[in-house]
C-alpha cells in the first residue's frame, strides 16, 4: 500500500501530458521504379479508424502532415506494384525512406490474415502475433502470447506442444540464444512481454534455421528503437495469491547511437493438489498404491538487459548487449502414501515432507552486426555470443512411517549445474535479380557442462536421525557443432521455389566420474529442405514443403544420476541415448476473402530413433522412469485456421487433428487427438477492448497410456487513456477453473491414474505507461 501514492502521482502526471503533432514522409518504390499514384492510408493502430490519406507523386514520395502522437498502421497500395505495411509508434517527425512494395501472391512470406488487435499474420510457412495491442499478454510473459497462437497446445504445467509433440526450438531474433538453448520451452515463461515486438511460429523451417526441433520453431522478435530522443515504458502488475511484477524499458537514440535498458521483476506462486491410484502386479500378488498430496511454490525472477547500438545507416548497425537473469525458487509439499496388498491389508503408511530450494542465475554477452542496405548490396548478419549459467538445487525429503511405530527416513540431494556456451554465426543474403535470391551462412557452437551430485540418506526411530550412506558423483559433457548452409529461392508470377541444404558436424563426449564410463559421438548429417508454392490468383495459395530435422539428447537426459524426489518413483538419465532424426512433409492451402480467411495443411512427420521416457515396474515395487530410443514414430494430421475480421471484431478459430503411431518392440501403440482453439477480439468502444480465449484439448493416446481432455478460458480487458499512451488491463485466466491434468499409465503389470489441479484461475491488473 505504501507504493500507491507514487503510482497515483505518476498516473496524474501521465494524464496531464499533451500530444504534439508530427509529419510522416517516405517514398514508395516498385520493382521498376517509383510507385506513382499509389494510395497511402494511415489508420489508428488501436481502433483501426481512418486518420489520413493521399496519393504519391510522380517520384513515389508522400508526406502526411499534422499527425497526432500515437500508434498507427501505414498502408501503401499500388494497382501494378503491390503493397506495403508499416507499424508506427509516432513520437517525432518520421522519415521512412524508401519503402519497397511487394506484389500479392508472389512471396512465400505473403501475409494472408491481418487481425486488427492481436494482429495475427499467417503465411504459408509461418504464423506471427504482433504484441502492440494484445490484451491477454499485458503484464505477462511470452508464454501468455504463445498459448494464443493457432495449433499450440498449452497444458496446466505451462508446457506447450504441437500435434502432440513438444520438440519445439526457441530462437531470439532468428538466432539460437544461450538462455533459450539451456532452458528450452520454459524460457518463454521467463521472458517479459514488454520487450517483445512479435512472436513467430515457423511450422516448416528451411535449411537456414538451426536443424533442431521437429514440431516447429518459435522465434521471438525483440523491439528495436528507431526514434530520436528518449523513449520507454513501464508496467506495474498486481494479482491475487502473491503474484505481482514490474518492468521498465528505456531507449535513448542520439544521432547514430542508441542505448537501451530493460529490467523486469516477477513473483509467481503456484499451489497444487494431486491424487494417484496405482495398481501393480508383483509375483502374482496385487498391490494398490494410493497417494494424495499438496504443494506450494514461490518463484521470483529478475531480468536485466543493457546494450548499445551504433547505426552506420538506418539499416546497418552494430550491437553490444549484456543480459543477466536470476531466479530464486522455493517449493515444498506433503505427500501421503498408502501401500495396500489386496484385498485390504495396509502394508505401509508413509507421510513425505519435501522442500526444494533452487537458485538459477546466468549471464550472456552478445556482439551483433547487421546490414540490410537498399542499394542492392547483400544483407549480412553476424553474431558472437558468450553465455554462462549456474543452477544450484537442493531436494530435502523426510518420510515418516506410521505402520510400525514412529520411524523416519531423511534424504537430501544437492545438485549443481555449470553451463558454458560460445556461439558464432554468419549469414549472407544476395538478390541476384528481381526474382532470384541466394543465402548462405555458417554456425559454430561450443558447450561445456559440468553437473555435480551428492545424495545423503539417514534414518532413525523417534526424534533421532543418523547418517546412513552418501552417494556423490560428477557428470561432464562437451560438444562442438559446426554447420554450413545454402538456399536458393526464385519467385515467378505464379510459382515460387526454395531449395536448401545444411551440413552439420557434431563432436561430443561425456563421462561419469565414479564409474569411469566415457561416451562420445562423431556425427555428420545432411539436412535438405524444399518449398514450392503456387498462386493461381491474388487470394489463393498452394504450398508443399519438406525438410529433415534432428533432436539431440539434452545433458539432463544423458545424466545417469538418480532423482529421489518422490517415494516409490525413481528417475534416471540414459548416457547411451542416440539423436533422433525427423522427416517432415507438409501440403498447404490458403484462401482470403474480403472478411474471411482459411488456412489448411496436412502434415506427416517420421521420427527415427525417437527419444521417449518409459516407465517400468521394478522388482521392489517402485517404478522407474528413464529415456530410451524407440524405433519409429509416425505423427500425421490436419491443421485448420479460420479467421473473420470486421471493423470492430477479429475472430480466429483453429482446429488440429493428429495421430501418433509408435512402432517399436518397447512401445506399440496408436492413438489420435484433437484441439479446438477460439480467440476473439472486440473493440467495444474507441478506448476499450476485450479479448477472449477458449481452448479445448480432446483425449489423446500417448506412448504408454492416455491423456484425458481439458478445457480452459481466459478473459482480458484493456482501457486506453491519456491519448492512448497509458493503459489499464485486467486478465482473468482459467475463467471457469476447469484446467487440470489427468492421465492414465497402462503398461505390463502396472496401471496408474493421476489427477493434478493447479490454481490456474488467477486475476491480474496491469498499469502501463509509454513515454
Amino acid at each position: 500500500m505504501k507504493h500507491i501514492p507514487i503510482v497515483f502521482l505518476l498516473f496524474v502526471f501521465s494524464i496531464s501530458l499533451l500530444r504534439a503533432q508530427f509529419t510522416i514522409s517516405g517514398q514508395a518504390m516498385g520493382p521498376e521504379g517509383p510507385a506513382t499514384e499509389a494510395t497511402v492510408t494511415l489508420i489508428n493502430g488501436v481502433d483501426s479508424s481512418f486518420v489520413a490519406g493521399l496519393y504519391t507523386d510522380s517520384l513515389g514520395t508522400f508526406e502526411l502532415l499534422d499527425i497526432d502522437q500515437g500508434d498507427y498502421i501505414l498502408k501503401i497500395q499500388h494497382v501494378s506494384f503491390g503493397w506495403a505495411e508499416r507499424n508506427l509508434d509516432l513520437g517525432r517527425d518520421m522519415t521512412l525512406g524508401v519503402i519497397n512494395l511487394k506484389n500479392e501472391g508472389q512471396s512465400l512470406s505473403q501475409v494472408i490474415v491481418s487481425g486488427q488487435r492481436v494482429r495475427l499474420e499467417q503465411s504459408l510457412d509461418k504464423i506471427a502475433v504482433n504484441l502492440d495491442q494484445a490484451v491477454l499478454s499485458a503484464g505477462g510473459t511470452a508464454l501468455e502470447v504463445v498459448k494464443q497462437m493457432p495449433f499450440i497446445t498449452f497444458d496446466p504445467e505451462g508446457n506447450i506442444s504441437i500435434a502432440g509433440k513438444s520438440d519445439i526450438q526457441i530462437l531470439i531474433d532468428g538466432k539460437v540464444s544461450g538462455f533459450a538453448a539451456s532452458q528450452g520451452v520454459s524460457f518463454l515463461e521467463q521472458l517479459d512481454v514488454s520487450s517483445i515486438q512479435r512472436i513467430e511460429l515457423i511450422l516448416n523451417p528451411s535449411a537456414r534455421q538451426d536443424a533442431r526441433g521437429g514440431a516447429g520453431i518459435i522465434n521471438i522478435i525483440r523491439k528495436k528503437n528507431q526514434e530520436e530522443g528518449w523513449k520507454g515504458n513501464w508496467e506495474l502488475s498486481l494479482g491475487n495469491r502473491d503474484r505481482y511484477g514490474a518492468a521498465l524499458r528505456l531507449n535513448n537514440r542520439n544521432n547514430n547511437w542508441n542505448g537501451f535498458f530493460n529490467y523486469s521483476f516477477r513473483q509467481l506462486t503456484r499451489r497444487a493438489r494431486s491424487t494417484t491410484e496405482q495398481l501393480q502386479l508383483l509375483d502374482n500378488e496385487s498391490f494398490l498404491l494410493l497417494q494424495n498430496g499438496q504443494s506450494k511454490r514461490y518463484d521470483k525472477r529478475h531480468q536485466l538487459e543493457i546494450g548499445l547500438d551504433y547505426y552506420f545507416s538506418d539499416n546497418t548497425y552494430l550491437t553490444l548487449a549484456g543480459n543477466l537473469r536470476y531466479r530464486d525458487k522455493d517449493a515444498g509439499g506433503l505427500l501421503n502414501s498408502y501401500f495396500i496388498q489386496s484385498p485390504n491389508l495396509l502394508l505401509e503408511e508413509r507421510h513425505s515432507f519435501s522442500q526444494e530450494p533452487e537458485n538459477n542465475n546466468g549471464y550472456g554477452v552478445e556482439l551483433r552486426y547487421r546490414s540490410k542496405p537498399n542499394n542492392g548490396k547483400p544483407l549480412m548478419d553476424a553474431l558472437l555470443e558468450v553465455f554462462h549459467s549456474l543452477e544450484d538445487e537442493t531436494i530435502r525429503r523426510g518420510d515418516r512411517f506410521m505402520d510400525t511405530g514412529f520411524t523416519q527416513d531423511s534424504l537430501a540431494t544437492f545438485y549443481q549445474d555449470f553451463n558454458d556456451r560460445i556461439a558464432f554465426s554468419w549469414d549472407l543474403e544476395y538478390q541476384l535479380d528481381n526474382d532470384v535470391q541466394l543465402e548462405w551462412g555458417l554456425q559454430w557452437i561450443f558447450r561445456n557442462i559440468e553437473q555435480d551430485y551428492l545424495a545423503q540418506f539417514a534414518s532413525g526411530t523417534g526424534p533421532s536421525i543418523e547418517l546412513q550412506d552418501s552417494l556423490d558423483n560428477q557428470f561432464f559433457y562437451q560438444d562442438h557443432i559446426a554447420a554450413v548452409y545454402g538456399t536458393w529461392a526464385k519467385e515467378g508470377e505464379s510459382w515460387q521455389y526454395e531449395l536448401g541444404l545444411r551440413l552439420e558436424q557434431l563432436f561430443n563426449n561425456y563421462s561419469v566420474e565414479n564409474s569411469g564410463e566415457n561416451f562420445g559421438n562423431r556425427l555428420f548429417s545432411l539436412f535438405p529442405s524444399l518449398k514450392v508454392a503456387y498462386s493461381p490468383g491474388e487470394k489463393q495459395n498452394f504450398s508443399f514443403s519438406y525438410n529433415r530435422r534432428i533432436n539431440r539428447p539434452s545433458p539432463n537426459r544423458l545424466n545417469p544420476f538418480p532423482d529421489f524426489a518422490q517415494p516409490y518413483r525413481l528417475q534416471l538419465g540414459n548416457p547411451e541415448l542416440k539423436p533422433e532424426f525427423i522427416h517432415l512433409f507438409s501440403l498447404g492451402y490458403s484462401h482470403q476473402w474480403t472478411s474471411i480467411s482459411w488456412f489448411s495443411s496436412v502434415f506427416y512427420r517420421n521420427y527415427q530413433d525417437l527419444i521417449q521416457r518409459i516407465t517400468s515396474l521394478q522388482e521392489d515395487g517402485t517404478t522407474l522412469l528413464s529415456p530410451i530410443n524407440i524405433d519409429r514414430l509416425h505423427n500425421y494430421g490436419w491443421n485448420n485456421n479460420f479467421g473473420f475480421r470486421s471493423e470492430k471484431i477479429d475472430i480466429q478459430f483453429s482446429l488440429i487433428y493428429f495421430v501418433n503411431q509408435f512402432d517399436s518392440e518397447e512401445v506399440d501403440n496408436r492413438g489420435d487427438g484433437y484441439q479446438l482453439k477460439w480467440v476473439g477480439d472486440w473493440q467495444i468502444e474507441k478506448n476499450l477492448a476485450l479479448q477472449l480465449l477458449a481452448n479445448y484439448f480432446g483425449p489423446s493416446e500417448v506412448s504408454q497410456g492416455h491423456q484425458k481432455s481439458y478445457f480452459f478460458c481466459d478473459l482480458g480487458l484493456k482501457w486506453n487513456f491519456n491519448k492512448k499512451k497509458t493503459s489499464l488491463s485486467f486478465q482473468l485466466s482459467d475463467l471457469f477453473n476447469t484446467l487440470r491434468e489427468a492421465s492414465i499409465l497402462d503398461v505390463q503389470n502396472l496401471y496408474r491414474e493421476n489427477v493434478e489441479k493447479i490454481d490456474t484461475r488467477r486475476g491480474q491488473f496491469t498499469l502501463s505507461w509509454k513515454f
